[in-house]
């Protein structure tokens, strides 16, 4: 990018982010992209963090997408999402658990992608089953009805 004296913006982030997501080979290349997301000052736009959560996820980097969900300064549904799923997929389910309950706290509706993944991680916690149930009556109350 920089050598062809193309601009780059959010979006020309978040695609070259996503290239790079899922392959550990590449993965020096999107840390080379992040430093230049915080050289040009995009590491703190939404859409460009929620990439960059999603790229060391799925490396399985989790510290560094703790890293970027921690510094964010503006979050949405996707990050929530994003974290619980991580947590839930790398056996860490409490964390998760607290990840759904920060979602709450901070007056985010979970949707059934939120849900699905929170009740994956209390499916291996000892509390488990009264967690499902707590979560499937606010999912009620809510009016969140999860598909097939």
């Amino acid at each position: 990018m920089n050598r062809s004296n193309v601009d780059c913006d959010s979006v020309t982030l978040v695609i070259a982010l996503s290239a790079v997501t899922g392959s550990n080979d590449l993965l020096e290349l999107g840390q080379q992209i992040h430093g230049m997301a915080m050289k040009l000052g995009f590491n703190l736009d939404v859409t460009v963090a929620n990439s960059l959560i999603n790229m060391y996820s799925k490396a399985g980097c989790l510290s560094f997408a703790r890293k970027v969900f921690a510094s964010m300064e503006e979050l949405d549904l996707v990050s929530w999402n994003s974290m619980i799923t991580t947590y839930a997929q790398s056996d860490l389910e409490e964390e998760s658990v607290t990840h759904y309950l920060g979602l709450l706290s901070d007056g985010f509706r979970p949707d059934n992608y939120t849900l699905a993944s929170v009740l994956r991680a209390c499916s291996s916690l000892t509390s488990g089953l009264s967690l499902v149930e707590q979560i499937h009556v606010h999912a009620l109350k809510t009016g969140i009805v999860m598909d097939n």
